[in-house]
């Protein structure tokens, strides 16, 4: 399901902007809050993730995941992110933005009384799951700002491979990102 269909099925957000009240789509308040948060906790670019999460009082560690479709967790009430030491670096760090997505947009403003783990497969199931559906696309707006993407897609000649290394994300993480700007069409 591609994700502004699965989101525009959802109501739209009055959002101040300069002072006028507009209406944004949940996708453009995603894009939103990933960008405040990546412009508040982060001093780096390419986005660092594990220095947002540390900032937003999250810690990050690896472990040993012997199933391959599991790529990370979050336990919401410790503030922990889990990721499968067995992922390419670059996986780990979309894993990573994704868990800091989950935190942000569905744990931040509750404090659970029990341990809730966010656990994140890699299946087709997951990547239809509204839930997943937005932390994916927090995950790809807070490491691909859409400007910056923009700016590294024309710079490195439209090519794939160079500007997914110049933005230090993986291929499939580009791709589905350019896609979703509508960059892959042009």
């Amino acid at each position: 399901m591609r994700l502004k269909n699965c989101l525009s099925r959802h109501l739209k957000t009055l959002y101040k902007k300069e002072g006028v009240m507009i209406v944004i789509s949940p996708k453009e308040q995603i894009s939103l809050i990933a960008d405040d948060i990546r412009t508040k906790y982060s001093t780096s670019f390419p986005v660092n993730v594990i220095e947002i999460a540390n900032n937003l009082g999250l810690k990050v560690y690896t472990y040993n995941e012997k199933n391959p479709n599991i790529s990370g967790m979050l336990n919401a009430n410790k503030k922990e992110i889990f990721i499968n030491e067995n992922d390419l670096p670059l996986r780990q760090k979309f894993s990573i933005a994704h868990e800091i997505g989950h935190w942000v947009l569905d744990y931040k403003s509750i404090a659970p009384q029990k341990d809730i783990f966010e656990i994140s497969y890699r299946n087709v199931i997951s990547k239809q799951e509204l839930k997943e559906v937005r932390a994916n696309h927090f995950a790809a707006c807070l490491i691909m700002p859409e400007e910056e993407t923009k700016k590294a897609w024309a710079l490195n000649n439209y090519d794939i491979d160079d500007t997914a290394k110049y933005l230090s994300v993986s291929r499939s993480a580009l791709t589905f990102r350019l896609d979703n700007l509508g960059l892959l069409n042009e």
